[in-house]
């Protein structure tokens, strides 16, 4: 099949008087050569009459001109973003949320919430304004420019941004945005961005257009659905992006930002990970110093910053608010430095009647035991042992003579009770004599006599007592 060299002018989607075959891509014979496969392939793509659009990407003069504010209808927080302006990044420069604060109730700056300037950054603090118009004229204030300051309100919190799917690859941003019909109550579209799709061949790699389109939204709600062209399209929240920089190995910016000193994905080491000859075995983490990858998708920091996002998407919030409701991955450096013990690991097999596909084994690991705080220099281990040990009585009169054996326990405790019975069988007698109540004296006598040896001596019966 031969190949025109010009292809006509894109048709007219409103005629419908050209024949629809015309307008979809031709099929490919099967004895074809490969050369006509290969201008097939590429003339698909970029002349045919329903290729991709040029323009992906659709931003409003409000956004390209830089002017932010917040609209009537939304309702808060009305954040504004203080920033020093650099000349150099790098330098290092600060601010300070009490020097903000100064500044502002100094030059009269009012409707300033209390507890309202925060410090969200290295070179960024947060002010909280009462309303909405108080907050877009701070952003004009002269007394931004003069002491070297720049005002800007979080993207975050006067806009939304939603996903649409299925708007032909044909139709530009700028048409699809003319050509959209938002619900009544909610903002205009200040951004409008076409997806794409990476596909790698063998030495070449191209962006592939999709028919999915972010929409970012005035406003601080997304409606359920928009209108394009009189056909309703779901609108969903979009999900922001996990990204990591390939220099250093951190989230949140992308290598050809990126401002800080490469680090190695292998060993952590400040040079370039692609010549460091360390296994994969033997790799430590620069975010949680584990034993993998800094590019591995299992490392729990990984997880963190995906959450951390998912928490910024669907809340609206701003990543240092975010962060906060996860812990760092990082391991301390007790437990970074410990050594793991080598310790020897059994394996047993467990139902050795069971069919060799459904074994089940069982995993014995041998831990060191935990080492003990030493004992301090004032501390006494036989006077500690005297303290702790039973006591121990001393011998009767006589027992260090030859053929005298020691007193033992049980004689120890009857000589105690009979000691006991005889002291209160001397009260007893004290009180007999004494004018008592008839029946505490009856009582009295009751003891009396129970305590007295069938003999009639003085020393009471133990096992009688």
């Amino acid at each position: 099949m031969d190949i025109p060299p010009d292809p006509p002018d894109p048709p007219d989607p409103n005629d419908s008087s050209q024949n629809v075959q015309t307008r979809l891509p031709q099929k490919r014979h099967l004895d074809d050569n490969i050369s006509n496969l290969t201008k097939l392939k590429k003339t698909s793509v970029d002349n045919n009459p329903i290729a991709a659009s040029i323009q992906t990407v659709y931003t409003h003069p409000m956004l390209s001109e830089g002017e932010r504010r917040y609209s009537e209808a939304d309702t808060g927080p009305f954040l504004v973003h203080l920033s020093k302006n650099e000349t150099d990044p790098a330098s290092g420069s600060t601010l300070r949320s009490v020097k903000v604060g100064q500044l502002l109730v100094t030059n009269g700056i009012k409707n300033i919430k209390r507890d309202g300037i925060k410090k969200i950054g290295r070179n960024r603090v947060s002010v909280e304004f009462s309303n909405a118009d108080d907050a877009n004229k701070f952003c004009y204030n002269p007394i931004l420019s003069n002491n070297n300051l720049t005002a800007s309100i979080p993207t975050y919190n006067f806009s939304r941004m939603g996903i649409v799917r299925g708007v032909p690859t044909d139709i530009s941003m700028q048409e699809c945005v003319e050509a959209l019909e938002i619900p009544q109550g909610f903002g205009i579209v200040l951004k409008a961005r076409r997806l794409n799709r990476k596909r790698k061949t063998d030495e070449t790699t191209e962006w592939i257009p999709t028919t999915t389109v972010v929409l970012t939204l005035q406003g601080q709600k997304l409606p359920d659905r928009v209108y394009l062209y009189k056909s309703s399209l779901i609108i969903e929240t979009y999900q922001l992006p996990t990204i990591q920089c390939r220099k250093c190995c951190r989230f949140g910016h992308i290598k050809s930002q990126c401002r800080a000193k490469p680090r190695c994905f292998r060993c952590a080491k400040e040079h370039e990970g692609i010549d460091c000859n360390v296994s994969e075995s033997s790799a430590t983490c620069i975010s949680c110093s584990g034993s993998h990858l800094a590019t591995d998708p299992v490392c729990p920091e990984y997880s963190r910053q995906k959450n951390i996002k998912h928490i910024m998407s669907e809340e609206s919030i701003s990543y240092s608010e975010a962060s906060l409701r996860f812990p760092m991955s990082r391991k301390s450096f007790a437990d970074a430095t410990r050594q793991i013990p080598s310790s020897p690991i059994t394996y047993s097999t467990q139902n050795p009647s069971s069919s060799p596909t459904s074994s089940s084994y069982k995993k014995t690991v041998f831990f060191m035991p935990r080492p003990r705080a030493p004992l301090g220099k004032g501390y006494d281990k036989a006077t500690h042992n005297d303290i702790v040990r039973d006591p121990q009585l001393e011998p009767q009169n006589g027992c260090a003579l030859s053929g005298t054996t020691p007193i033992t326990r049980s004689q120890r405790e009857s000589n105690v009770l009979i000691s006991c019975l005889t002291f209160f069988y001397d009260i007893i007698k004290t009180c007999s004599d004494v004018d008592l109540p008839h029946n505490v004296k009856e009582m009295l006598f009751k003891i009396l006599d129970t305590i007295r040896l069938n003999n009639g001596s003085e020393e009471p019966d133990t096992m009688e007592c």
